[in-house]
Parts: C-alpha cells; sequence; structure tokens
C-alpha cells in the first residue's frame, strides 16, 4: 500500500494512460518505489487514506482481446458473472521487496497464477483510478498491456474463470450495449480504448 496523499494531490478518475499524462504517471510511479509497504488486508481495507496497488493486465493478441468472466465457483461473489478485461491482484511479499521491479513481478506472477501464455511481452500503459464507492476508493491500479503471441491464453481455473479471446470491437459492442455486465475497472478502461496506447518500449519484459 502507499499512502493516498504521496500519490496524489488531487485523486484522478478512470483510465489515465501514460500519453495523456507522462508527468503525472511517472510521479505514480516514483511514489511506489519509494513509499510502498507491506500492511496486514484487514488494516488497509477499510482506509481510504492508503492505496493497495493493483497491477492489472490486458491481454490482446492482434485484433482480439482476452475477455473474462469470474463464475460461481470463484471467491469473490461480488464479481460472479461479471466480465472482466483484467488480470490483477494484489502485491504479495513474494514479489520481492517495494520498489524495483516488485510491480512487474506481481503481474507477472498473476498473469501466470490465472491463465495459460506462450509467450508475448508486456509492459506499463497507464493507470485506473475509481473513488465513487468503497472498494475503488482503497485500490490504485497499475494498467500493464500484454501483446500475446503463439496459442491463444487460457484459463488455469476453468470452474472459477472463463477466457476467451474475443474480436476487440464485439467486446466494445457488448461494453456499449450493457456496460453495467462488466467489473467497474474493465468499465473504465474500455470507456476510454481510444486512449489506450502501444507498450511503452523503456517498460517492456517477456511473458510468461
Amino acid at each position: 500500500m502507499v499512502p493516498r496523499s504521496r500519490l496524489f494531490d488531487e485523486s484522478p478518475h478512470g483510465f489515465i494512460s501514460l500519453d495523456e499524462a507522462p508527468g503525472r504517471g511517472g510521479v505514480w510511479l516514483a511514489a511506489i518505489g519509494a513509499h510502498a509497504a507491506f500492511a496486514p488486508r484487514s488494516e488497509v481495507e477499510n482506509d481510504p487514506g492508503l492505496k493497495q496497488i493493483i497491477p492489472y493486465c490486458l491481454l490482446v493478441r492482434g485484433a482480439n482481446l482476452l475477455l473474462l468472466q469470474r463464475l460461481s465457483g470463484a471467491g469473490e461473489r461480488r464479481l460472479h458473472h461479471l466480465y472482466s478485461i483484467g488480470v490483477g491482484g494484489h502485491i504479495n511479499r513474494v514479489d520481492g521487496e517495494p520498489g524495483g521491479d516488485v510491480l512487474m513481478a506481481a503481474a507477472r506472477r498473476e498473469l501466470a497464477e490465472e491463465v495459460t501464455i506462450a509467450e508475448g511481452t508486456m509492459g506499463v500503459i497507464g493507470f485506473v483510478n475509481d473513488d465513487t464507492n468503497p472498494v475503488g476508493s482503497v485500490h490504485f491500479g497499475v494498467v500493464f498491456k500484454v501483446e500475446v503471441r503463439g496459442e491463444a491464453p487460457a484459463s488455469r481455473e476453468p470452474d472459477q474463470l472463463a477466457a476467451r479471446l474475443v474480436p476487440l470491437q464485439e467486446v466494445l459492442g457488448s461494453f456499449r450495449a450493457n456496460p453495467a455486465t462488466f467489473e467497474t475497472w474493465s468499465a473504465l478502461v474500455l470507456s476510454s480504448w481510444d486512449r489506450v496506447s502501444p507498450i511503452v518500449p523503456s517498460v517492456v519484459a517477456a511473458v510468461p
């Protein structure tokens, strides 16, 4: 987690690409590196003065986007049957000490836990924030784009998470027709898809 005051003077809303706000993005990444610390979830889950940092990975292959759906076997009931375009989760101690490459390590671990990827490249392309609800107010997403090559990604736990590559235009059409069927962060990213940028070369890493 990072104290909110170390991240923002004024909280952003929605998806913010690196192209849109390179200055702010650099400040946010630097603040995460300098001020992140581990704390028990019970101490931070209801404290909006602290932001839990979440790597949030979008997987693309050509003109297709990986569409996910949490099934009834998944642990988080609030997300059951909602669609998502992001693979992500909390940073853990196994990812290393705060600072350095802990964000990339956490993103790679989350990908390895959730889906299979033959090969590809990944990098930070932006951020997502939503302080309009209690869950969003205590989380801050660092958005990665994963450009997949080879076989299509597949869910490692198909009883809990359905995953399939879908043409991007089809996903956008489904979202515009019924945005309430998508998780909040996914809805924020999809509503700003024209601002989703290519991977920044300086932060590219190979996957898996």
